[in-house]
């Protein structure tokens, strides 16, 4: 059965890629897509890279099942805008190290908030207090290398 398996293999060769009405790409099965490194599994995106089971996503890298723009390591949901590390949350908007926040703008570190807008760990700030809090916290973690990655300058 194996050798017959292998005959009928070499008589129907598959496609080593399939990319349909895509340009500059690199993957596999990606549909009216332009400019992917190793993307898999996306329809509709835009410069970005190591993304699976995307759509429509712009500017992000490693991505997978989202819908986002300009973000960076998010796993499920979608409507994302510049968000960062974030897991199964749903139109986040400059919200980074979530986890299954749903419609929630800049929020830091939180974890099943609903609606909300400048949150640190779950507590609420005020939008001054916010932005002070969190640009020192940025600073830290780019201080230490741990954020503030620049991917996108010559792509």
């Amino acid at each position: 059965i194996e050798k017959k398996l292998d005959a009928l293999w070499k008589q129907f060769p598959r496609p080593a890629v399939v990319a349909n009405d895509s340009q500059n790409v690199t993957g596999n099965y990606l549909y009216q897509s332009e400019n992917l490194i190793q993307c898999f599994d996306s329809y509709h995106s835009k410069n970005s890279l190591f993304c699976y089971n995307a759509y429509e996503n712009i500017a992000c890298l490693d991505c997978s099942n989202t819908k986002s723009t300009f973000c960076y390591e998010l796993i499920g949901g979608g409507m994302h805008h510049n968000s960062q590390f974030c897991f199964n949350c749903e139109a986040s908007h400059e919200c980074y190290f979530c986890f299954n926040c749903r419609d929630c703008k800049d929020c830091f570190g939180c974890v099943n908030l609903s609606h909300k807008r400048f949150y640190i760990f779950n507590e609420p700030y005020s939008e001054r207090q916010y932005f002070e809090k969190i640009a020192f916290v940025k600073q830290e973690f780019k201080d230490s290398g741990m954020f503030g990655l620049q991917v996108f300058q010559g792509f």
